[in-house]
């Protein structure tokens, strides 16, 4: 399968939280959850980065270990779950 990148192109950080999950923060002091998304073609799948809703909705609680409050949901393919002590926790 073919993974069609679409990361912004600036980040300062990167966090792994697993199961293939990364939380991007960017200059512009957006944060980002980098993950493998929606099937685009029969072979290819997008790799996008939507925008946490900080102030919003969302906490950068600690930075180390990560945790994120509240959980993350992406509306494209349904990915959930929350960050925390640096790991990806599903729902």
């Amino acid at each position: 399968m073919r993974i069609v990148d679409v990361l912004p192109g600036d980040v300062d950080s990167r966090v792994d939280v697993g199961l293939g999950i990364e939380i991007l923060f960017c200059p512009d002091r957006t944060v980002r959850v980098a993950h493998n998304c929606k099937l685009i073609g029969d072979d290819e799948r997008l790799r996008s980065a939507p925008r946490l809703m900080l102030g919003e909705g969302h906490t950068v609680v600690t930075r180390s270990p990560l945790t994120i409050v509240a959980s993350i949901l992406c509306d494209d393919c349904g990915l959930h779950g929350f960050v925390t002590n640096g790991s990806w926790v599903p729902v």
